[in-house]
């Protein structure tokens, strides 16, 4: 009551022409055509993964019918100005830097530091051009992937508010007969698979339902299964029945998780290399003036164990490849694996390349317990030399963090043709190395694929320095879009579950 007073005395001291001046949605005495917008687009915030109610969407309509419906209104024109003000810059802030602070969640990304947020100023001078769309648009992600969920959120929405197509999801499949049900084996299960398969669009309608597993009933699994990541086999295993089991309702809620988790990246660079985790993909793009982002590459990769080793999520620059790279073991794998592989078999230290490099840089190369007891201390240094059976590969790409976590090729490429490919100890395998130096060196004339190649396969290691560093963003989405198709994928590190939590934490309204 006193905060009403208090506007209403300011109100009448300064007189109506001056105070529409401070006014950022209102002009004589009526809401801009400007105010219509921004409510509007406040009431929209669920295209975006947001939810209307953290911005008291509703309160503001009805404030503001109260208000054209009152004579005595200048102090509750103020109020509802400086509420509707509030509101749309919390939106902005939400949509460019997400709700929850990454860091809460143990995500080492640095970008939301270096982002102006918008300020009231910005704001102002956005409503002076009739520009507020364009801010909108301004702070919206560039992340493609962003927009691309964006673009199938609604879809997905209407499929959750229709009764019938939830009712598929009511009960979860039934348990499998055995660990899989094959082509030609039946499962009481079969008739609601193929009304989900044929919910989600993999198979057409005239499609029979049948308890037999059908030709054609494997066609449509086959689909879901590769757009799901999965061994596109036509077999219904426990994998595939566990990705059958995701509601669209659960589908949207990991939407809105993936798109928050993504506002806390930085594209604004002009050279990206994006690495997507679960799914296990690198894409190397770059982005325009106009922040218009180009994939030029596109590749499969292995990272972190999801039980033992998982791969932090963080963000870095690519500023060195080495060629023909030592591999420096690290401390945690010298002492779990390789001090009782060495007891066990000493001569696999000499057969393997192993060599300790002592605090004066001093190489050591025969095998001793002190030295192996020293480096599983961390006291010394334990490597490996470049050869066939150096798990970096031929080739590293360097990024400096406190994890060690490179990129880095393999000696055991076949492992790209798993489904499931997080095998690593943390690092990221990357399936066409000397594609993606290519990019990472700009095109460097001096180093196309023939002279790359010929110095991945040397006895000692070449270090070349990158002139134009990418930035490298490691980026947990449990969802993938392809052509159109969204594709949810299982929470292998249970960061899902972790953001969840801490988004049903944060104030509704702040």
């Amino acid at each position: 009551m006193k905060f009403g007073l208090a506007l209403a005395a300011v109100f009448l001291m300064l007189g109506q022409a001056a105070a529409d001046t401070e006014l950022l949605w209102f002009s004589d005495g009526r809401p801009t055509p400007q105010a219509l917008e921004a409510l509007h687009i406040l009431a929209s915030a669920e295209d975006e993964g947001l939810a209307p109610e953290d911005y008291g969407v509703d309160r503001l309509r009805g404030a503001l019918e109260n208000i054209l419906w009152s004579r005595e209104r200048s102090a509750d024109i103020f109020r509802w100005d400086a509420e509707l003000t509030e509101a749309v810059l919390r939106f902005l802030r939400h949509l460019q830097l997400g709700r929850v602070d990454p860091a809460s969640v143990q995500v080492h990304f640095s970008g939301i530091g270096r982002r102006a947020v918008v300020s009231q100023e910005r704001l102002r001078a956005a409503l002076s051009q009739g520009q507020l769309a364009q801010l909108v648009e301004e702070v919206t992600p560039k992340v493609p992937l962003y927009r691309q969920i964006r673009e199938a959120l609604g879809r997905y929405r209407r499929m959750a508010a229709d009764p019938q197509v939830m009712a598929l999801w009511a009960q979860p499949l039934p348990a499998l007969p055995a660990d899989k049900v094959t082509p030609g084996q039946s499962y009481l299960g079969l008739p609601l698979v193929v009304r989900r398969l044929k919910a989600l669009g993999d198979l057409p309608p005239d499609v029979p339902e049948s308890s037999v597993l059908t030709p054609s009933i494997v066609r449509g699994l086959r689909q879901f299964q590769e757009r799901h990541g999965l061994l596109a086999d036509g077999v219904l295993g426990g994998r595939t029945v566990a990705r059958l089991n995701v509601s669209p309702a659960a589908g949207v809620r990991q939407m809105e998780l993936t798109m928050e988790r993504l506002r806390w990246v930085d594209f604004d660079s002009s050279r990206i290399i994006a690495v997507y985790l679960p799914e296990n993909v690198l894409e190397a793009s770059t982005v325009d003036a106009a922040g218009t982002v180009a994939v030029h590459l596109r590749m499969r990769v292995i990272t972190g164990n999801a039980a033992q080793t998982p791969t932090p999520l963080l963000e870095d620059t690519i500023r060195a490849i080495e060629l023909s790279p030592y591999w420096n073991v690290p401390v945690s794998i010298v002492r779990d694996e390789l001090t009782s592989k060495f007891l066990k078999d000493p001569e696999a230290f000499s057969r393997e390349g192993f060599e300790f490099v002592l605090g004066d840089g001093h190489v050591e190369s025969s095998l001793t317990l002190e030295r192996l007891q020293d480096a599983a201390r961390g006291r010394i240094r334990l490597r490996q030399r470049p050869g066939p059976t150096n798990p970096m590969g031929d080739i590293k790409f360097v990024i400096s963090n406190k994890d060690a976590i490179y990129l880095h090729h393999t000696a055991n490429p076949q492992l790209f043709s798993r489904a499931r490919r997080d095998l690593s100890h943390g690092c990221i395998r990357v399936e066409d190395p000397v594609r993606l130096a290519q990019f990472v060196l700009d095109d460097d004339p001096a180093w196309d694929a023939e002279r790359l190649q010929a110095a991945m396969g040397q006895s000692t290691p070449t270090i070349l320095r990158v002139r134009r560093p990418p930035r490298v963003v490691l980026i947990y989405s449990t969802v993938r879009v392809q052509d159109g198709r969204v594709a949810f994928l299982a929470d292998l590190y249970g960061l899902d579950r972790l953001l969840d939590q801490a988004l049903r934490h944060v104030p509704s309204n702040p």
